[in-house]
């Protein structure tokens, strides 16, 4: 079986090969938190009934994980039980340490940064500031989140189950920010 590159954006490349027989993806260069999440984290939350692609493999920086066959589409996802169960688990899920996370916020500069490129009206960018500071909420760690539900990062087992995957953005935050995605049109 010949590799076929899958990877949209980040740093990691993603290939959907064979390993040991097993048709598999194939994670170049993931980052520590991925890494450290599939290791540790995973084992985990699959306990409590999270579903996550299984494990078969690492070597350096490198991860071989089961390959989702089925893709989800978002109108499929708002509409399945499958989605939210998963949700409040791993947003309710405990964890016996607490694990490496990536830390995530958004600042006040962060904002005069991206409002310093764009060319608004004031109102607009009263606004924006208005709700820069009404967001820090979501970066409270709240508890465990994904941080990145998109519709693309969902599969399906042949047997039905929903999985989540691309866990390199693992954290604590709100839960609102898993929910967003699933919002028709937010993304685009």
């Amino acid at each position: 079986m010949h590799k076929e590159e899958l990877s949209k954006m980040g740093s990691a490349k993603i290939y959907f090969t064979e390993y040991l027989g097993i048709p598999c993806i194939h994670k170049v260069n993931v980052s520590p938190i991925e890494m450290s999440f599939y290791k540790q984290v995973a084992p985990q939350l699959k306990k409590q009934g999270i579903n996550i692609p299984r494990l078969i493999d690492t070597h350096g920086n490198d991860l071989f994980i089961e390959y989702i066959p089925n893709q989800v589409p978002l109108s499929e996802l708002n509409k399945a039980p499958e989605t939210y169960q998963q949700f409040v688990l791993i947003h309710n899920c405990s964890l016996p340490f607490i694990p490496g996370c990536k830390l995530h916020c958004w600042t006040f500069e962060q904002t005069q940064k991206a409002l310093s490129t764009l060319t608004l009206p004031k109102v607009t960018e009263d606004l924006l500031n208005h709700l820069c500071n009404l967001s820090t909420g979501l970066f409270q760690p709240s508890s465990f989140i994904s941080w990145d539900t998109n519709a693309g990062n969902w599969g399906k087992r042949n047997n039905g189950e929903f999985v989540l995957f691309d866990w390199e953005r693992f954290g604590q935050g709100s839960p609102a920010i898993d929910l967003a995605p699933l919002v028709h049109g937010l993304g685009n």
